[in-house]
């Protein structure tokens, strides 16, 4: 029953008092029909609840499919389909069905919930989106909201249809990627090995005598002819580089929504070098490093091997558990009005009981016992506590937050505030970035074949201080004639320039946005001052200009070349 329901039934029962305390049978009688009317009502309602609303079936499509699990992409439009019916047709004061996307859904078109009143049998929500950002993400179900004709009932449930789909990230093609410059007849500086073996290429290896099978393509006909005998031409074999990209997931990598992380800009970076050195023959791996440790993908080549990458960065790309700490109200409140959402049945008094007492007695410090005696029994039926477990919850509030924290990472909730703090978050985690690194490059290095190619994703703007522990690294590789290439995001994906630098208006966010340009331009100029004694490659932000930069890289990579011909670096 609803406020004015309670408030209504309330008002009927004094006047049916007053009424007969007074003497009066025509103000009882209407006083007694006005009861006898919300009974009714209230009996109407509860059969719709009870016994035909739970006959309605409903099934999601993505895409033309309704399967449990698949696989989609960043950016790409999807469309959802929902279909619900009933046995028969059933009359309705007002229905409500909501399907609950998740935070990193962007709706473009239609609407994801449906509002029925009157005569139902079948219905259809059709809408469409796509998601921000990539990783693992949960369509959990329907929320349904049943009324009466005057509001005075109210029913509220959650119906589970679970669906989760694994979003790779986003990529670009980087433009041509077949080789522009033409391999140097000389012999190459030392330490670049030129791989000659046969096969089939573009420079000619050697000439020799035919022999049978040979191709008939392949027989040099002048030479042939002088020398009064079938010669063969045999091509010098291009045998592909290898391209390691080294990507960074800590803290400040992180923080953000759903496709505005400097994670996403390095993913959809990551993603389109991977492209383009694949459709080149090229292998591809990648090392992922964050607070849990350094997770090594093996190079691969080829559409597979692309596919397994793209597999390995979006599980990368998952929020793991926030940092500890103390739980605040407002993330109190957050998980609260989560929990309503999409599993209401939690809050009700009859699975979710409120022991009486008398303190505190403030009604603020009611208000915040009431809440929390109410989230830890919503989190103790979530995750299978027992009743010791249920009571010490209650009182620990380091239990209490992590269980929090978990529902959160579970949910799929991105690293904002109230889920986590953002003041001082990824200020300290400068030496802990540079340290997972360095060793992410030393050991590629170790393992590395003849002129590899090691891409940095990492925020390295903030920790100019830091890099005397990633130099050494560094030059290891260097000396071991590997290119290095760092790309640090930005946070608005936005490489700074002279006119970024200069306010559009006298608004404060124009001018924060331009002091934010300048800050980011010094730090820049701070890293490259760095890193270019090392002779390591710095690019900004995850525009289209960085991946071309790595491609002309790779390019000249595979061709022996220390630099392009005609140009300086």
């Amino acid at each position: 029953m609803t406020r004015s329901g309670g408030a209504v039934l309330l008002i009927t029962f004094c006047g049916l008092g007053i009424s007969l305390r007074m003497g009066k049978p025509e103000a009882a009688l209407i006083s007694l029909t006005m009861l006898i009317w919300l009974f009714q009502s209230w009996v109407r309602f509860l059969l719709l609840q009870y016994r035909h609303l739970p006959l309605l079936q409903l099934s999601r499509t993505v895409n033309g499919k309704a399967t449990r699990r698949a696989i989609l992409q960043a950016g790409r439009l999807i469309e959802v389909q929902i279909q619900l019916t009933l046995p028969r047709e059933t009359t309705l004061s007002f229905l409500q069905l909501t399907d609950l996307c998740p935070e990193n859904f962007r709706l473009t078109s239609g609407g994801n919930s449906l509002d029925i009143s009157g005569s139902l049998q079948s219905g259809v929500i059709h809408y469409q989106g796509s998601f921000r950002g990539s990783g693992t993400t949960v369509l959990p179900g329907f929320r349904i909201r049943l009324e009466d004709d005057c509001g005075f009932f109210r029913a509220d449930w959650f119906v589970a249809c679970h669906q989760e789909f694994l979003v790779l990230p986003a990529w670009t093609h980087a433009g041509d990627v077949c080789s522009q410059t033409k391999r140097l007849n000389v012999l190459p500086r030392h330490g670049i090995h030129s791989h000659r073996r046969g096969g089939v290429g573009a420079e000619l290896l050697e000439l020799r005598e035919y022999m049978p099978g040979d191709s008939p393509r392949s027989i040099a006909w002048k030479v042939s002819a002088r020398r009064d005998q079938l010669m063969s031409r045999q091509y010098e074999a291009e045998v592909p580089i290898r391209v390691q990209l080294i990507l960074d997931g800590t803290i400040s990598m992180r923080m953000g929504g759903f496709g505005e992380r400097l994670l996403d800009q390095s993913l959809f970076v990551a993603a389109s070098v991977a492209r383009s050195a694949i459709a080149a023959g090229d292998e591809v791996g990648a090392v992922c490093c964050d607070e849990r440790g350094i997770n090594h993908t093996l190079p691969k080549t080829g559409e597979r091997g692309f596919r397994d990458l793209l597999r390995a960065l979006a599980q990368f790309s998952d929020n793991p558990a926030p940092p500890p700490e103390v739980l605040s109200d407002d993330q109190q409140t957050l998980a609260l009005s989560m929990i309503d959402q999409r599993y209401p049945h939690l809050l009700k008094p009859r699975a979710n009981s409120i022991p009486w007492t008398l303190f505190p007695l403030l009604p603020m410090n009611r208000e915040r016992y009431r809440s929390r005696f109410l989230l830890a029994g919503a989190l103790a039926s979530l995750f299978d506590l027992s009743l010791r477990e249920h009571i010490f919850l209650v009182q620990d509030d380091t239990r209490l937050a992590r269980l929090t924290h978990r529902f959160f990472t579970q949910e799929r909730q991105a690293w904002l505030a109230p889920v986590v703090t953002l003041r001082n978050r990824g200020i300290h985690s400068g030496m802990a970035r540079v340290q997972l690194i360095s060793a992410a490059l030393n050991r590629l290095t170790a393992r590395a074949r003849d002129n590899e190619v090691f891409v940095i994703l990492a925020d390295l703007l903030e920790v100019t201080n830091g890099f005397s522990q990633l130099l050494p690294a560094v030059r290891m590789a260097r000396s071991r004639h590997h290119k290095v290439i760092a790309v640090c995001p930005t946070p608005r994906f936005q490489r700074p320039g002279a006119d970024s630098r200069i306010p559009r208006t006298t608004s404060a966010e124009d001018l924060l946005l331009a002091a934010e340009q300048i800050q980011i331009s010094e730090l820049k100029y701070d890293l490259q001052k760095e890193l270019q004694s090392a002779g390591v490659i710095t690019s900004l932000s995850g525009e289209p200009q960085a991946i071309r930069l790595i491609a002309t890289e790779m390019e000249l990579t595979r061709s022996g070349r220390t630099r392009a011909a005609g140009g300086s670096r």
